[in-house]
């Protein structure tokens, strides 16, 4: 198994910080246990509103650039991305591209980003939580967030200043909601697991139900748990069918979900969250509100399962 990765490169990133740390996921997730080369491509969607808006809105035109010039922002946009992979990736499987959306909107952005990834048939893009103050397509909302949304590849989301092994990822944990989509997901992060030879650790929360009696012998109690104990037998015969070495864990404190997600990676040494999203932003503003959170407080990179 090879993985064709697709990077949300930002040439505005003055810092570095960012790409530096983009370059050093890359190197951390393209070391496949089997050896297989991962093809890595660094894309960057550039839109009118860059050339509008940019001196008004404090983000420096770049070097070379002349007024009303796209090709001029575009041919700068892949020097960027060429220098990046001299200095940090020095891999000669990235290929970079320069796409351009039609308007300036940030959905649109997004559309043209994720629609390429798809054609290209990409398996997994990689992009920051975080966006540079100051520019517009990202000050009406968060790029990452929207692209969630929309993508219909799986997405893995990093911050800035996350900081990741040299070696491949070691120790995943996986959130399953012991729905068929969980199952969906679970099998997905099985595929994740064996690519890397990593450990999978599979955390289930149950939700609450006020309307369950929890005195005697209630059936609906004891049909829950009946349930969940085959779920995990199902679940501990897949984790050895694959060879992945893991393990299995019901999280039954009453305390917010997010929070319990992150102490259990924290407790676990987990190198990286996974989680499942729908596609589609009316099913993304239903439900997702626990991996968004896991997406916004998560200094752990959080690989998002889009099912």
């Amino acid at each position: 198994m090879s993985l064709n990765i697709f990077w949300a490169f930002d040439p505005f990133d003055e810092s570095g910080t960012t790409n530096k740390t983009a370059a050093q996921v890359l190197r951390w997730i393209s070391k496949p246990i089997n050896k297989q080369s991962d093809a890595v491509h660094a894309v960057y969607v550039t839109s009118p509103v860059q050339m509008d808006f940019a001196p008004l809105s404090g983000v420096p035109m770049m070097s070379g650039l002349a007024a009303g010039s796209q090709v001029d922002l575009k041919k700068d946009a892949e020097a960027k991305i060429k220098s990046l992979k001299a200095k940090e990736l020095k891999s000669a499987a990235l290929k970079s591209l320069v796409l351009e959306s039609a308007t300036s909107s940030l959905t649109d952005t997004v559309r043209t980003f994720a629609d390429h990834v798809s054609r290209q048939r990409g398996d997994l893009i990689l992009v920051s939580t975080h966006a540079r103050k100051g520019m517009p397509r990202f000050v009406l909302g968060s790029f990452a967030e929207t692209l969630v949304h929309f993508a219909k590849t799986d997405i893995l989301l990093f911050h800035p200043q996350a900081e990741v092994g040299r070696a491949r990822p070691t120790r995943l944990l996986y959130a399953h909601d012991f729905k068929r989509s969980g199952d969906i997901g679970f099998r997905r992060a099985l595929e994740y697991a064996r690519h890397w030879g990593a450990k999978l650790d599979v955390v289930h929360i149950p939700r609450p139900s006020y309307s369950v009696k929890f005195e005697g012998e209630d059936k609906s109690v004891q049909t829950y748990r009946r349930g969940v104990k085959a779920k995990i037998h199902k679940i501990e015969k897949e984790l050895a069918a694959a060879g992945v070495t893991g393990s299995v864990s019901i999280l039954t404190k009453w305390a917010p979900m997010v929070s319990m997600l992150l102490k259990a990676a924290n407790q676990r040494k987990s190198d990286m969250i996974i989680m499942t999203a729908q596609t589609g932003r009316f099913a993304a503003l239903l439900g997702g509100s626990v991996t968004r959170g896991v997406m916004r407080q998560s200094s752990l990179p959080t690989l998002v399962l889009k099912i």
